[in-house]
């Protein structure tokens, strides 16, 4: 009765390994048929594969620097604007020299500040009664300004009546932003005309 025990248990063991080895096939074997291939991958093996698939995801959300935008400011930073010069032109000299009267801030507007030599209010200023000659250096550049755009010039573009902002430069000397008398009066009175529209309408 023993030996027939242990039979029997050594049969069902032999049977719940074959129907393992038989199942395990079948599955490969399914799938084959759907056509799937591939080797199958340990727990450590699947676990790396993740780590790595993270790193991808993480490398394509933040992406490479390919370059770096610098800042393109104007021929004159903030810190030489807030020292910027204010002149009018009184005459244009034979001697190539100009001569100047020095503009101040009215005691009214005084806490104005230039920001951009394209925009500049000139009526914030006054005639201080300092006069000057200026004399050109070669670390000086001239620019007009017209419309709302600065455009290169020379000394000759100068006239009288004409104001002029000076600001500091890299080279050491100043830049110069011309703004023709002409441009000015225009300037005025499209802001005269605005103005009257505005009162007629109210």
């Amino acid at each position: 009765m023993r030996h027939k025990k242990r039979f029997l248990t050594m049969a069902c063991i032999t049977a719940l390994c074959c129907a393992g080895i038989l199942t395990g096939c079948g599955e490969s074997e399914d799938l084959s048929a759907a056509g799937i291939s591939g080797t199958a991958l340990t727990s450590s093996e699947e676990d790396a594969e993740d780590t790595e698939d993270m790193e991808d995801t993480s490398s394509v959300e933040h992406g490479d620097v390919i370059g770096k935008v610098s800042y393109a400011g104007s021929d004159a930073d903030n810190e030489s604007l807030v020292d910027a010069k204010v002149a009018e032109v009184t005459s244009v000299n034979e001697d190539g020299t100009w001569s100047l009267a020095i503009y101040e801030l009215s005691s009214v507007i005084a806490e104005y500040e230039i920001t951009e030599l394209t925009d500049v209010a000139f009526d914030n200023y006054i005639d201080s009664g300092v006069t000057e000659d200026y004399v050109m250096s070669d670390a000086d550049e001239i620019q007009i300004c017209s419309n709302g755009l600065l455009t290169a010039a020379d000394k000759t573009a100068v006239t009288e009546g004409d104001m002029l902002i000076f600001c500091g430069n890299e080279s050491g000397g100043n830049t110069i932003t011309v703004y023709h008398q002409t441009d000015l009066e225009a300037a005025e009175d499209t802001l005269e005309t605005e103005n009257g529209e505005e009162t007629g309408a109210e």
